[in-house]
């Protein structure tokens, strides 16, 4: 089905069971604004929020996240028949975990650093890989319950 999966994509009460797998942890957009006063990217050199990146950024994709989760849960909601199930499966992180311990962050830390010597080698061209503003985030999971929760206030 096309369309963003961040918005109604099926009819009202028409679908028994949505199963979402590895998808949700995508962001709809990168935050606007991730930019210094000089014009250069907060997160420059990083495909993830790494252990330097600015806490600015940290929130700036925090509330992108939780906006989007907010909207794609709503609209599975919308699509369910009462009684029907939803099940999806993401990537997250231990949010007592720190950053610099945390082994997801590793490993996108490391795919960041080898993307980057392929950049300084030129075995990629820099247009072609967008360093900043990746639009991928692993969110802890009390995060997701807090806007479960929200859903019912």
């Amino acid at each position: 089905m096309p369309g963003s999966y961040y918005g109604r994509l099926f009819p009202a009460h028409s679908l028994h069971f949505i199963h979402s797998s590895y998808s949700v942890h995508w962001r709809s957009q990168a935050p606007a604004d991730l930019v210094s006063e000089f014009g250069s990217p907060l997160n420059k050199g990083h495909i993830y929020l790494a252990r330097t990146t600015p806490k600015s950024v940290h929130e700036a994709y925090l509330d992108l996240f939780k906006r989007d989760m907010t909207l794609f849960l709503k609209s599975r909601s919308e699509e369910l028949i009462l009684g029907g199930r939803m099940m999806f499966t993401m990537i997250g992180r231990d949010a007592s975990v720190n950053l610099s311990e945390d082994q997801v962050s590793n490993i996108y830390e490391l795919l960041g650093m080898t993307i980057s010597d392929m950049v300084q080698d030129v075995l990629l061209s820099t247009i072609s890989v967008c360093f900043r503003d990746n639009a991928c985030l692993l969110n802890a999971s009390c995060e997701l319950f807090r806007i479960r929760l929200s859903l019912f206030d």
